[in-house]
């Protein structure tokens, strides 16, 4: 686990650069805003109210599965091309 998180800072950058990228289609950008969106407004698909801490559970489960859904379907040139220029700190 504490692998993973030395290297979030690099895919936080990924993923910026990625969504930033013209390249990227519009659907993708669209459905990472929404999940974050939605992982930091108050409604919840499972209230905290019914079932305490679930709602942060799946909040963070939709905003995961948005992250890798984002990353499987972006460009395979695009994706190659950033994490190339991050493993060369440009």
């Amino acid at each position: 686990m504490s692998r993973i998180i030395v290297f979030i800072p690099q895919f936080a950058k990924l993923y910026w650069r990625i969504f930033k990228d013209k390249r990227t289609p519009i659907y993708l950008k669209l459905i990472l805003v929404f999940a974050i969106i939605y992982f930091i407004s108050p409604l919840d698909i499972i209230p905290e109210i019914i079932f305490p801490g679930a709602g942060l559970i799946d909040d963070a489960l939709l905003l995961v599965s948005a992250f890798k859904y984002f990353i499987k379907h972006a460009p395979v040139k695009v994706v190659e091309e950033h994490v190339e220029r991050i493993g060369r700190n440009e």
